[in-house]
């Protein structure tokens, strides 16, 4: 099997509500009194640095490539499938041409893009009450912007220029840096099912995701450069790589199901998430390392008819 797709559409409502909002405007005064005992008159008001333009605007989109093999094995189903998936005219920003008020706006552009492939193996199988099923899933995504507020200016600037805290501090172009996009290459899944006496029926869910490399800042640091458009001295952030760790994580539900009337009946469960309560680092350590959910039960009941 195969086949060859291309997706148009992004949302804008966002971003074109952005661009309705009106600058922003502050006004503050002293509370001294003046020799008269009257309070200090109100200064020119400061106006906001931004406003937003999004206009004249192609439509993001995705061309997607499947090839795939469907085959009887082991007395079971085998899927075999290659995706590929290249993303055009995403959206990033830039900095425009001041306006009359001497303020630069951020202007949407289309110089966003994206790549990802995708290798997946898949196999089920029933054999009496049993049921197997195991998929495993290499994938790596590779994007130019993290998000459609990353700024996409062809200036260099020195908000662009880093240290590489892994590199003797090397001073190098931000975008040549680790994405933070946390992709795990490998995720495999196995699903186990059997039915017990008594109308019962157990599920068994284990998912284990490989490890992955973060960028963490690592605080301020000063750097020197002599080329041109850059200042002998400056300050950078400087950032760099941690390695986060794989994980396991199991999930339990216990069904009990009745018939009561001809087709109708009710059924009863029991779902406990992360069993054994993994504690699984969310992203890259921060001030505070955040960790995903850990143990959580739920019971349920449904009337089905």
């Amino acid at each position: 099997m195969g086949g060859w797709n291309r997706y148009y559409g992004k949302t804008l409502l966002t971003y074109k509500l952005r661009e309705a909002i009106l600058k922003g405007r502050l006004e503050s005064r002293s509370q001294t009194l003046s020799a008269d005992n009257q309070p200090e008159p109100w200064p020119d008001p400061t106006q906001a640095p931004r406003s937003y333009r999004y206009s004249n605007l192609a439509t993001p989109y995705s061309d997607e490539a499947v090839v795939g093999v469907d085959q009887a094995l082991m007395g079971g189903r085998l899927n075999l499938t290659y995706v590929r998936r290249d993303g055009e005219d995403e959206f990033a920003q830039e900095t425009g041409e001041p306006d009359l008020d001497g303020n630069k706006p951020l202007v949407l552009n289309n110089n966003g893009s994206s790549r990802h492939e995708e290798y997946s193996a898949a196999w089920e199988r029933n054999f009496g009450k049993h049921y197997v099923s195991i998929n495993i899933v290499y994938q790596e995504t590779n994007t130019s912007n993290e998000s459609y507020d990353d700024k996409f200016d062809d200036l260099v600037d020195i908000e662009r220029i880093c240290l590489d805290a892994d590199d003797n501090n090397k001073v190098i172009s931000c975008s040549e840096l680790t994405r933070r996009d946390y992709n795990r290459p490998w995720v495999a899944n196995l699903t186990y099912s059997v039915k017990l006496p008594y109308n019962f029926s157990f599920t068994n869910f284990t998912k284990y995701r490989s490890g992955y490399v973060g960028l963490v800042a690592n605080g301020f640091s000063t750097a020197e450069k002599t080329a041109a458009n850059f200042p002998t001295e400056f300050t950078v952030t400087s950032y760099r790589e941690e390695k986060q760790p794989e994980s396991w994580i199991f999930d339990w539900k216990l069904d009990w199901r009745q018939n009561l009337f001809r087709s109708q009946g009710i059924q009863l469960s029991l779902e406990v998430y992360n069993v054994f309560n993994q504690k699984v680092p969310a992203g890259a350590e921060t001030d505070v390392q955040t960790y995903e959910i850990g143990r959580q039960f739920w019971a349920g009941m449904e009337y089905y008819f």
